[in-house]
């Protein structure tokens, strides 16, 4: 297996990972903490990961004006 292929699945097991641990997190937060951590990855193939492992943020839930939350109609 080539070298970038063998990056390639480390990146993507740490995005997975970073996903999986905060969940509030979007792509935009993932991208910043792994230019932290060292990682020389750009936001594009940040954003192409993490369509590519239909990874996202789960939805709002609105309230109402009583203050009780419902769930969204859609996302």
């Amino acid at each position: 297996m080539p070298l970038a292929d063998i990056e390639e699945q480390k990146l993507r097991s740490r995005i997975r990972e970073l996903a999986r641990s905060h969940l509030r997190w979007g792509r935009r937060l993932v991208y910043r903490r792994l230019r932290v951590e060292g990682w020389e990855v750009n936001h594009k193939r940040v954003q192409r990961i993490w369509r590519e492992e239909e990874l996202q943020r789960p939805c709002r839930a609105s309230g109402n004006a009583l203050g009780h939350r419902t769930a969204p109609e859609r996302c």
